[in-house]
């Protein structure tokens, strides 16, 4: 999905979606290779997805 985004974006967006795609650090990781960079990536992921989560969680339950 990404690659077909980059198709139609300009050059100056491309290397902006690339850095939030999850291919790309993963793609690293999968190779081996650790950067801090690509651990921060998913660390702020995962605290986005908690935090949705909970704020998902404590709205139902006000219901």
């Amino acid at each position: 999905m990404i690659s077909r985004l980059q198709m139609i974006l300009p050059v100056g967006l491309q290397g902006l979606v690339e850095k939030f795609s999850i291919l790309s650090h993963f793609d690293n990781l999968a190779r081996g290779v650790i950067s801090t960079s690509d651990m921060v990536f998913f660390i702020l992921l995962n605290i986005l997805f908690l935090s949705a989560s909970t704020l998902l969680l404590v709205t139902r339950r006000g219901r």
